[in-house]
This record gives structure tokens, C-alpha cells and sequence, in this order.
């Protein structure tokens, strides 16, 4: 039935909607992103859909605050197809303790593709900024008062960080 054939000009044009400059989708780019949907286009397209009717078991809007690793959302600051909504975003921004968006100018959502130097460089920046907790959490467990040996740090409750230590 020429499934791929019919598929792979879809993906492209998915993938060129997606981005802000299409110059990365090249035949040999094209070629790996359809490798596995060409070698099982039947499984790829069972997954496809069972992905689609996937629920998850809880919600996960209540365990936000939960979250004590810096969290670092990378987009893509021109418009394209799919991505997170602003609903979303305000979302994570009012509940996960640690969270900051960042954009990067001239990309779309293939932004590995478009600019990976900016998402090594985001990387990096993620990778400081959970150094940076480790080093606090470590220095609150080793912190004495009056003498006495503090064993592990106290997060706040509300999640803006870390509380005075008690005794």
C-alpha cells in the first residue's frame, strides 16, 4: 500500500511546521526520524494510538510542589505547531519551587535540532543550578546548633525552600 511512502512526506511537513528554520530537515535527517515508524509501520502506528488513549493513573497537578530539583522548561520563542500551552506553563510556574522558563530566540520545538548549542548551554545552567541545591542541603546537614548536629535539612512546607533548622 506504499504506507511509508504516503507517511514520510506528512512527517516532513510536521516537522517543517514545527520549526523556525527548516534547514536541518535534509533527506539524510528525514531518513532517521522514519527509520523505526519504516521498519514496523504497523507496531508504529498500534503505539501511536494506544499512547493516544493512555490515561495517567493520578493527577499530577497536586505533586508539583513536591518537586525539589530546579526544573528548566526550554521552547522555542517562535510560534509552531504542538508544544505546552500558557495554562500550563502559569501552572508549573505557581507550583514547582524551582522552575524557570527560557526561551530561545529563532526556534521552534525542535530545538535539539534548530539550536543545540543553546539547549547544552540550558543544560548546563540546570546541571549549576541543582549543584547549587546539593551544596545547600549539604551544608544545612553538617550545620550545628549549639553544638549539636543537624541531620538533614528542613524544606518548607510551601515549597519557597528551605525553613530555619529546629532543634
Amino acid at each position: 500500500m506504499g504506507g511509508m511512502k504516503r507517511l514520510r512526506p506528512r512527517i516532513r511537513r510536521d516537522l517543517i511546521k514545527s520549526s523556525a528554520d527548516s534547514s536541518w530537515i535534509t533527506p539524510a535527517v528525514l531518513d532517521r526520524y522514519t527509520a523505526g515508524a519504516a521498519a514496523d509501520l504497523d507496531g508504529t502506528l498500534k503505539a501511536y494510538l494506544k499512547m493516544a488513549d493512555a490515561r495517567e493513573p493520578e493527577k499530577l497537578a497536586p505533586r508539583l510542589r513536591d518537586i525539589r530539583v530546579p526544573v528548566r522548561l526550554v521552547l522555542g520563542d517562535v510560534p509552531h505547531q504542538g508544544g505546552i500551552v500558557s495554562e500550563q506553563i502559569d501552572l508549573l510556574t505557581q507550583r514547582v519551587p524551582r522552575f524557570v522558563v527560557e526561551r530561545v530566540p529563532r526556534s521552534g520545538h525542535y530545538l535539539h535540532e534548530e539550536a543545540p548549542d543553546a539547549v547544552v548551554a540550558a543544560i548546563l545552567r540546570t546541571d549549576q543550578s541543582a549543584q547549587t541545591v546539593i551544596s545547600l542541603v549539604k551544608s544545612r546537614r553538617h550545620r550545628h546548633v549549639r553544638g549539636r548536629h543537624l541531620s538533614q535539612p528542613a524544606f518548607s512546607a510551601d515549597g519557597a525552600g528551605f525553613s530555619s533548622p529546629t532543634r
